[in-house]
């Protein structure tokens, strides 16, 4: 039984990195993507940062290499825009199909956290992957989930289908293309619907973040 089901319901992991004291150290040991200032954060990072605050993730019993798991980070210092100013998408009414979005954890030192996230009321934990030709997908893992452990049993994969727009990060989110036709927008419903969410999952009071949620859509 999910012993957080009667809380919000959200990526259980973007509760969990809410509360570290800074994403700093982990973008430093990040792994560079050529010239941009995004960094893949590998799960092992992810793990032993999340092990300093009494948070275990257990992937024991699921078939999927630590290897293929991720987050991103990117440090603010640099030119590139911040989430807050991409393009805001105009949104009526909630979407009759869960939406793919990527929340993004400010964490007002410089730095910023990238995690899948969705429109969906089943909490699981999402990490990003990668294919061979460097596709972000992501992964919902699900199990017994507690404030403090995540013991999980199983796994499914989302992968990009033919023609779809990049999952995971906007490297180019104001007035430029993250894929043919798509542009990243950013979304104030959904980032205010996390934020509620964090404010019912965290164990740890007056975490300072600032939240953003984009993703790629198709331009009409």
């Amino acid at each position: 039984m999910n012993q957080l089901s009667r809380g919000g319901y959200m990526n259980w992991l973007t509760s969990r990195m809410a509360e570290l004291p800074s994403f700093g150290n982990l973008h430093e040991n990040g792994q560079s993507i050529g010239e941009i200032p995004i960094r893949v954060l590998p799960f092992n990072y992810i793990e032993d940062a999340l092990r300093n605050i009494g948070v275990v993730i257990d992937l024991s019993k699921v078939g999927i290499q630590a290897s293929d798991l991720h987050l991103y980070t990117e440090d603010y210092s640099f030119a590139a825009p911040r989430p807050g100013i991409a393009p805001v998408a105009a949104v009526v009414g909630p979407s009759a199909v869960p939406s793919l979005f990527t929340t993004v954890l400010d964490d007002r030192q410089g730095t910023g956290l990238y995690l899948p996230d969705d429109d969906s009321d089943n909490q699981d934990i999402q990490f990003f992957t990668s294919d061979e030709r460097r596709r972000i997908g992501r992964v919902h893992l699900t199990g017994e989930l507690t404030s403090a452990s995540a013991s999980l049993t199983s796994v499914r994969r989302q992968e990009p289908g033919p023609g779809d727009c990049p999952d995971g990060y906007c490297t180019e989110r104001v007035e430029a293309a993250c894929g043919n036709r798509c542009h990243c927008r950013e979304y104030p419903d959904a980032a205010r619907k996390v934020r509620g969410r964090l404010a019912q999952t965290l164990r740890l009071p007056q975490v300072p973040i600032q939240v953003s949620v984009v993703k790629c859509t198709r331009d009409p």
